[in-house]
This record gives C-alpha cells, structure tokens and sequence, in this order.
C-alpha cells in the first residue's frame, strides 16, 4: 500500500506519479484521485507533453492544488514558466505547498482569477472539514449580498493589470463556468501573440457562447473528452471510483498555428454538447 501522511485533521500528503502532493482528505475528485491512484487527470498530463514545448511560458488558470501545474512544470523544465491562478485562499494555500514542497522554482503562484474587468467576487465558505467537491467552486454567480460570516471575498483581475508576467505559449483554463469571461480578458494577447488554449467545457448552459467566443477570435476547436479514471494510473490501483464520469475539455488551435495537427473531433456545430440529454 502506498505511504499516505496524516499532516493535521484534514491534510495528507502522498507521493504519486508526478512528485508530492498535500491535498484534504475530504476533496472527493481532486484530492482522492491523488489518494488512491497517486495522479489526477492523467490522460490530459499526457495530451500536454505532446502540445507543450519544454522551455515555454504556460499559465494554469484555475490551477486548484495543482495536481496539473506540478506535471505542467516538469514539462516546461527549469528553463521554462509556468504561472498559476487560484482565488479560493485555502486552495492556494495548498497549491503554493504543493509547489513548495516539489521544488519548482519555475512556478509562479498568483492568489486571484483572471477575468474580462478586475474587480472583487464573493463566493460563500466552503466547509473543507466535510466531503465536497472542492475543484467545483464556482464565481460565476458572485453573491454580494452574503453575510460577511458565510462569505470569503477573492480578487479577479483582467489582463491589463498583468503586463509584468511573461506571455504564455498555452494556457490551461478551468474556471467553473469563467471560462468565457476568462477568454474575453484575453483579447488583446490573442490579437497578438495568440496562445493555444485547453478550455474546460462541462457546463452546458454556457457551451455555445464559450465556443462562439473562440470561433470569433480565429480559433479552431477540437473536443478532448477523457474518463477520469486512468487503467494505467500510478499505483496500478484496478477500482474505478466514478464510472462513467469524464472531462470535458476544448483543444483550441488559433489560424495561426500552422504547425499544429489534432487528431480530434472537430466541433462544427456551437448548439451541440456531449452532455446534452438526448431526447
């Protein structure tokens, strides 16, 4: 059995696939992919090493704990740059370990979201003492209206307040639900220096605008679905914890980018989604 730390009441540590991780024990996806199979999302790690050159600049939006941008910065190497978002501050506080812990010099952790305008967002606490899906918080519906109580306050800002970073060469979005006021932010970058994109799509109601979005910015997109569970995972672990459940993501392929072939399903038709219930 692989060695599991009890760090406090909540955090464990683990050694898996891609270096050290600290993660709650109570994270029913994140967290307990990393426990029981020792990796997480591993099929979307092994699309990155073929779309990411080492060396390169790569933002992790909506980085969580991490359990991508550990993998993402061994990608890049030493002598590449991997700057990672995350709002929710006892997430980042796990992220930052997880870098920490794994050495990853090249690793800049940022404690806010990215968006089209920056301002301040409030969601409501979460209960990290109880089960939940904790990559699952959405800003989407930012409630001011909460009581200070139930309430944590998280900064988002747009990309004109972020000119000292370097610019990215890909950039990983998953924002629960952001991701088009995410990709908005980034008009300017796009019309310059355009990156190529992996963009969460699991939330139906927002599919078409996202996609619309990008097809308006000279992306071209292509559908990564994966199951979450990796029959070749780390600890050899042969139980599959959710059955049937996978990821939703886009490869977005910018005109520019003659040099990149996908062998993927194309999506032709924005009203259409994977997750729609078929009448």
């Amino acid at each position: 059995m692989h060695d599991i730390k009890v760090l406090s009441e909540t955090q464990r540590m683990v050694k898996g696939r891609h270096g050290y991780f600290v993660y709650n024990l109570h994270d029913h996806y994140i967290g307990k992919s990393l426990e029981l199979y020792g990796e997480y999302c591993e099929h979307e790690v092994s699309l990155f090493s073929k779309l990411i050159e080492p060396g390169s600049c790569v933002w992790d939006v909506g980085a969580n704990i991490g359990a991508l941008t550990v993998p993402l910065a061994h990608l890049v190497g030493e002598s590449g740059r991997i700057v990672a978002f995350e709002p929710q501050p006892v997430i980042f506080n796990n992220l930052a370990a997880n870098v920490s812990i794994n050495g990853l010099n090249n690793v800049r952790c940022l404690p806010f979201a990215l968006a089209d305008r920056s301002q301040e967002l409030v969601v409501k606490v979460q209960n990290y003492h109880a089960p939940g899906n904790f990559g699952a918080v959405s800003l989407v519906n930012s409630k001011k209206s909460l009581p200070d109580a139930d309430a944590v306050r998280v900064e988002a800002k747009s990309l004109s307040d972020l000119n000292y970073l370097p610019k990215p060469a890909f950039i990983k979005i998953d924002v629960e639900g952001m991701e088009a006021a995410v990709i908005s932010g980034l008009r300017k970058l796009i019309s310059v220096t355009p990156p190529l994109l992996y963009v969460e799509n699991d939330r139906v109601e927002y599919s078409a605008e996202l996609i619309e979005l990008l097809w308006e910015l000279g992306y071209s997109l292509y559908w990564h679905i994966t199951p979450y569970y990796n029959d070749k995972n780390y600890f050899g672990i042969k139980y599959n914890l959710w059955p049937g459940i996978s990821s939703f993501n886009m490869i977005c392929v910018h005109s520019t980018h003659s040099h990149i072939n996908i062998n993927a399903e194309k999506i032709s038709d924005s009203k259409k989604h994977p997750l729609q219930k078929k009448i």
